[in-house]
């Protein structure tokens, strides 16, 4: 019998049951990927603890048995999540606002930080993976792509920075973790695409994001101090009306939106 074991970070006042998402990846020695998936696990083990960042509960491996010969893996235990990508609210939307925009942004910078420290490069940085909750916590994802290779040509073409595109026949070319920076201006274009009425402040942010030379491109600890994000004129409100909005995409229980409110007004 496989022994799936579950984790959570919630506090014990939230109405939802603990749990994880377990995934199961089939490796043994014979497994062309099991470099990969191991250098992954360390990755996930260094970066873990952030709130940012899709959390990292553990791993177990299940030999195999001959009831159940399928089972037989690494098991991988990530956080679960109730919410959606931030593709998903641009679908639905068609924009969002600049309030939205700085607060997912901010929140974004803050989880890059954290992977940047640990010499951490995302490689594949878009709406798709960004997860905002249903309680207005925002988290990177996806960290089959994470890596320490700064030389990597992983990752999503129309994000890709010009230095990893450049990188792409002959991968040789070294880079940094700014290239991710350039990944979040792109993101931050399509999250306001459609939307007119953008502020000189959120162009700025742009501008000095979508710098060509690496050398010119702040690092994301610098641009937690831009003015687009370090003084959101309305968050609370941004906050409970993601909430609200959530709630309806969503179908979540009114118990459940009664408790993800409170905990919103409360951030911050």
């Amino acid at each position: 019998m496989c022994l799936i074991f579950f984790f959570s970070s919630l506090n014990q006042e939230t109405p939802e049951p603990p749990e994880a998402n377990v995934a199961q990846h089939q490796i043994t020695d014979e497994y062309p990927n099991k470099k990969r998936i191991l250098q992954e696990l360390d990755i996930l083990q260094a970066i873990k603890g952030n709130k940012n960042v899709i959390g990292f509960y553990g791993a177990f491996y299940h030999p195999a048995s001959v009831k159940m010969p399928e089972r037989e893996g690494l098991w991988i235990s990530m956080e679960r999540w109730s919410g959606v990508t931030v593709q998903d609210l641009i679908k639905t939307r068609r924009s969002l606002s600049e309030d939205w925009i700085a607060y997912i942004c901010r929140e974004v910078l803050q989880g890059l930080c954290h992977l940047h420290k640990q010499e951490v490069i995302h490689h594949d940085l878009r709406p798709q993976n960004i997860i905002v909750t249903s309680s207005a916590d925002v988290k990177i994802s996806n960290s089959a792509t994470m890596g320490t290779s700064s030389v990597s040509t992983s990752g999503t073409i129309p994000y890709m920075a010009p230095e990893v595109l450049s990188n792409i026949s002959t991968k040789t070319i070294r880079y940094n973790s700014k290239a991710d920076i350039w990944s979040l201006g792109i993101s931050a274009l399509e999250m306001a695409e459609g939307y007119y009425r953008k502020s000189d402040n959120f162009r700025a942010f742009i501008r000095e994001i979508l710098q060509k030379n690496v050398a010119w491109r702040p690092s994301a600890e610098q641009l937690l101090s831009h003015p687009f994000i370090s003084n959101i004129p309305n968050e609370r409100g941004t906050i409970s009306i993601y909430c609200s909005y959530s709630y309806n995409i969503l179908g979540l229980s009114y118990i459940y939106y009664n408790s993800i409110t409170k905990a919103a007004h409360n951030k911050g």
